[in-house]
């Protein structure tokens, strides 16, 4: 199971030693130490992956003119003009800011950042967009009394993270729009819940009995299998299960509520004998029941990175498993050592000391012995552990390079390379770079691909439908992978003229080094005036 999984790279970030991460056998004088390495590795992608994507702080997406002769043609003969490509390139530019606006006003910085997490983390991430939000700006604005303070609401699409605890999918298709339906599970308050009362479908008689009846007795037996916020809540206000479906269901079904609802939903779409639909139950009653169009379930997915015939992303803690066992262990056992090593240890017969005595040993200690014995090394003797630390460091820093390869991430390019496992030469060191860079690289197309295109496309969809400001048929394309292809490329080229350059001293004499030079410590991220 996943969730098995998801636990155990949980568990590797948080440092929890669990089950799967204790010494078998282990005594309780042994070190149970965590080296997080699980932590430093996912945090440093995030950190990497998230400044890539991120540059300038908006979400990495173009829009380009989608080039219809014939649409152009039908607005010809209907009256209309057709744009020009100044017209275009305005219409483009100005609706590229109105998504760019809704990305401000919703956070998607921070809720891209969250799905990049649980990527590195769990393997997979899940957005939930477009969602409809309420957004409310507060300010102080010049009145007849001087300022006056304000608050302006309006409605924004949105999108929101989703935590992969919460989700419940088809796995037999890889693509969450043509599976049987997907899941999202969460838990609400009886308050939550009321305020559903009026919005379009959903059910006020059901929504009252789930209030007046079941909602105070619910009690979620699983506790691991909530997300792991929720696992510890004593006095839980939200005891509501709230089970969100979107996908296909049998047209029985259908036949069947529709005699019991007290409103008959409008189907777009059907599919065989199932008909596509979003259905919403709160403690296993339905609340809400109504038609979804095909290919409309709104949520979308990434994976860090991709399993060959599997449904499922493998993350960088799926990838660090034995690295962080071997390391733990290692280091354990280094701790162990020196406990032992580095503590008098002794042996010796009771019989030769007088009884009645403590053995613990103190400085000064006082031994009373026999009668009938001479020397006190007769009744005592000390001896040494070897001190083995050495070879465990070796092992220790083996297990770090197997860390560093299997997770992709280098500590070059954490900005940390430890003495012992440095490259031995610069064009190592680029070799290194170069290869996490197309790891990485991968990474960010499939969040383009996954994520931001996908999200981008439903915003700019909204957009078009209520009819505000310029409009145009146009493709939405993610960039953030051009963005960061550009960058290696780029960084690579001046490298290697910068090489060429102080190799030769005529060319040495004619180019200017110094600018080379801080070009290649800014796409480093590193201060050239440090």
């Amino acid at each position: 199971l996943r969730e098995v999984e998801w636990q155990r790279s949980l568990d590797a970030m948080q440092g929890e030693n669990s089950t799967y991460w204790q010494e078998i056998d282990a005594e309780a004088w042994e070190s149970t130490v965590f080296i997080r390495t699980t932590r430093m590795k996912v945090m440093s992608a995030l950190a990497i992956v998230s400044d890539v994507i991120l540059q300038g702080g908006q979400i990495p997406f173009a829009l380009i003119a989608a080039e219809d002769n014939e649409e152009q043609q039908q607005m010809a003969e209907m009256g209309y003009s057709v744009p020009g490509p100044d017209e275009v390139t305005m219409i483009i530019s100005e609706m590229t800011k109105t998504i760019q606006g809704q990305f401000a006003d919703a956070n998607a910085d921070r809720e891209l950042m969250k799905v990049v997490l649980s990527m590195a983390l769990y393997g997979d991430g899940y957005l939930k967009a477009p969602v409809v939000e309420q957004s409310t700006k507060k300010g102080f604005r010049l009145g007849s009394m001087g300022y006056e303070q304000y608050n302006e609401s309006k409605p924004i699409p949105s999108g929101n993270y989703v935590s992969v605890w919460d989700i419940y999918r088809d796995f037999e298709n890889t693509d969450l729009q043509e599976g049987i339906g997907i899941i999202e599970r969460s838990l609400i308050s009886s308050y939550e819940l009321r305020k559903k009362i009026g919005a379009p479908y959903f059910n006020e008689g059901a929504i009252e009995q789930v209030i007046s009846g079941a909602a105070g007795q619910f009690v979620f037996t699983d506790q691991q299998a909530l997300p792991p916020n929720l696992r510890n809540v004593v006095n839980r206000k939200r005891n509501i299960m709230y089970l969100e479906f979107w996908g296909r269901v049998p047209m029985e079904f259908l036949d069947e509520y529709r005699d019991k609802a007290e409103y008959a939903p409008v189907f777009d779409g059907r599919s065989g004998h199932e008909i596509e639909v979003q259905c919403c139950l709160a403690n296993d009653e339905i609340v809400r029941f109504v038609g979804n169009p095909e290919g409309r379930r709104p949520y979308c997915n990434a994976a860090w990175e991709i399993e060959l015939d599997e449904v499922h992303g493998i993350g960088i803690a799926d990838n660090l498993r034995s690295a962080q066992k071997t390391i733990n262990s290692a280091v354990r056992q280094f701790i162990n050592n020196k406990k032992l090593a580095g503590n008098a240890m002794f042996g010796g017969r009771s019989s030769f000391l007088a009884g009645g005595q403590n053995r613990k040993m103190s400085p000064g200690k006082w031994f009373e012995l026999a009668e009938d014995v001479d020397d006190v090394k007769k009744a005592i003797q000390q001896f040494v552990v070897q001190d083995v630390g050495e070879g465990l460091l070796s092992l220790i820093g083996l297990s770090e390079r197997y860390a560093d390869e299997e997770s992709g991430l280098p500590k070059v390019m954490q900005g940390d390379v430890a003495e012992k496992k440095k490259p031995d030469t610069l064009g190592e060191m680029n070799i290194l770079v170069s290869q996490a860079g197309k790891y990485l690289g991968q990474v960010i197309r499939n969040i383009d691909e996954g994520i931001i295109e996908p999200w981008a496309e439903w915003l700019y969809e909204w957009n078009m439908m209520q009819g505000t400001g310029p409009r145009g048929n146009m493709r939405v394309t993610a960039t953030g992978f051009s963005s960061f292809q550009n960058r290696i490329i780029r960084g690579e080229n001046i490298q290697k003229l910068l090489t060429l350059v102080l190799s030769s001293p005529v060319l040495y004499a004619e180019a200017k080094a110094r600018p080379m030079l801080e070009e290649i410590f800014k796409g480093m991220d590193v201060d050239p005036e440090q």
